[in-house]
């Protein structure tokens, strides 16, 4: 998501650092390891595919109400 966010350059406001983090080339190892750990993890129920969503959901949220303060 952070690489999507700073494609076109990363604007002045208040989640530029958040952004600036998360599409440097440092994070990708760190989002990898952590995917994996999801995979090693995390059985394929009900429970843990509607919990997944809701985090996708809050996340999009977040960064909806970012760019609407812009």
């Amino acid at each position: 998501m952070g690489e999507e966010l700073a494609r076109n350059g990363i604007p002045n406001h208040g989640y530029a650092d958040w952004i600036r983090t998360y599409s440097s080339a440092d994070f990708q190892p760190l989002a990898v390891e952590l995917e994996g750990l999801v995979e090693s993890y995390a059985t394929a129920t009900t429970l843990v595919h509607s919990t997944y969503r809701y985090a996708m959901l809050c996340e999009r949220d977040f960064f909806q109400a970012a760019w609407e303060s812009l």
